[in-house]
């Protein structure tokens, strides 16, 4: 039997989505505004080498990092409360205070500009998220709800918390899947599924329930593509939201691949070289936030970004970690994001030893190897935030957490028995 808590390695989430990727990409057919691609990048075997050294160095440094945060002995007073549902309550609480703000913010903030019930019976979604003041504002604190949803579900299994409370998280959280955000769905999931696991290390994985949750997933991802991009698909003669949502799926996992080979082969070709100094190459792992030259993602791709080497669609620009971070910052760059790899690795293993729901930091930086294949995220402002606002809350709770640690009434074990680290 396969136990999931085995699998949240992160080597293993970084490796996955890449083969996934292939797997994606090797589906027969093209097409510009389809599957992304109108002419397919050549997989020579000078670029299959590049990408598989490149990862094998990656899958190394995190290793390494593995090993450091397994060695790194766990905070005293985050233990001493790891029972209490009293503290897990607390730092739920706040969490999802920061959400609620958060969300009710940003839905204020797209008012003043567009109608709201307009742009969702039009089919144009996308509308409600580029009313958005660009930067950070208020609305930004609605990503909290990617760590509020999954840990208020998971209490509420528990009996640590309510179901109703429970219930508005997940309704603040498809509300910020409106805003053209599907991704937060997929985060909040994955750090769902590893809180899950983590706190029942022992339990194996029911094919049953992993097919149920990828069709409804699947779903509900068809939902909210409807509601975004409806129309653009209907110019191009496809009707069906289902069939929407497959090649939507396709040219979204499949785009990587096209461009890391594509990247890869030029690479080696000689036909792609970047020449960035030590120096200006830093930027690469500067938090956007900070950087002084922001990318504009909203923007259609130049694919002078690639030497016009690969061909992309203009509308697909998230497209590789390994491609855009060399196309940016050439080898340095991608050498300084070998040691943010390690750092993330070293956390990750590290918040792995509690067994509370400050855990869900691991959840967040894990799902930062996840994203991997397709976009660098260490150092955007999400995951930033949402490492910060798990540090904080933690320890905001662990402050107001006045009853004393341990006692029964206060203690509430999980079923399942908890396996050491190994």
């Amino acid at each position: 039997m396969i136990r999931p808590f085995r699998l949240f390695q992160p080597w293993i989430l970084l490796v996955l989505p890449v083969l996934a990727s292939l797997l994606a990409w090797s589906v027969p057919g093209d097409g510009t505004y389809l599957r992304g691609f109108a002419v397919r990048s050549d997989f020579s075997w000078a670029a299959a080498f590049v990408l598989v050294t490149w990862y094998l160095v990656c899958v190394l440094v995190i290793s390494f990092g593995v090993a450091v945060g397994r060695s790194w002995k766990p905070s005293r007073a985050l233990l001493a409360v790891e029972g209490d549902a009293k503290f897990e309550r607390a730092f739920y609480r706040i969490v999802s205070l920061f959400a609620i703000v958060g969300v009710a913010g940003a839905y204020y903030l797209i008012s003043r500009q567009t109608s709201i019930i307009t742009a969702l019976s039009s089919d144009q979604a996308n509308l409600l998220s580029e009313s958005l003041l660009d930067g950070s504002s208020v609305g930004t604190l609605r990503y909290a709800v990617t760590v509020a949803a999954p840990v208020g579900v998971v209490l509420a299994m528990e009996r640590k918390s309510s179901w109703w409370f429970a219930a508005l998280n997940v309704v603040l959280l498809l509300s910020v899947v409106l805003l053209s955000s599907r991704l937060s769905l997929v985060m909040a999931t994955a750090v769902f599924v590893f809180l899950y696991y983590q706190r029942r290390r022992s339990n194996s994985l029911r094919l049953s329930v992993t097919t149920f949750a990828g069709v409804v997933l699947f779903f509900v991802l068809a939902v909210f593509n409807y509601t975004r991009n409806a129309n653009y698909y209907r110019s191009f003669g496809v009707d069906n939201p289902l069939l929407m949502n497959v090649y939507q799926i396709l040219s979204y996992v499949g785009a990587p691949s096209q461009v890391s080979v594509g990247v890869a082969d030029a690479i080696v070709g000689g036909r792609f070289p970047v020449s960035v100094s030590a120096f200006n190459a830093l930027q690469a792992v500067v938090p956007t936030f900070l950087q002084v030259n922001k990318g504009d993602k909203s923007a259609a791709l130049d694919l002078g970004f690639y030497a016009y080497q690969v061909d992309i669609a203009p509308n697909l620009n998230a497209n590789s970690s390994f491609a855009d971070v060399y196309a940016q910052w050439g080898w340095w760059g991608l050498g300084y994001t070998l040691i943010v790899l390690g750092v993330a690795a070293v956390l990750f293993q590290h918040f792995r030893h509690y067994h509370s729901v400050v855990a869900a930091m691991s959840g967040v930086i894990g799902y930062g190897f996840l994203e991997y294949w397709r976009g660098y995220l260490f150092n955007t402002g999400n995951i930033v935030f949402l490492v910060l606002i798990v540090a904080v809350a933690a320890w905001i709770a662990r402050l107001t957490t006045s009853a004393a640690v341990g006692k029964p009434e206060q203690a509430m074990p999980i079923n399942n028995p908890v396996e050491p680290l190994r």
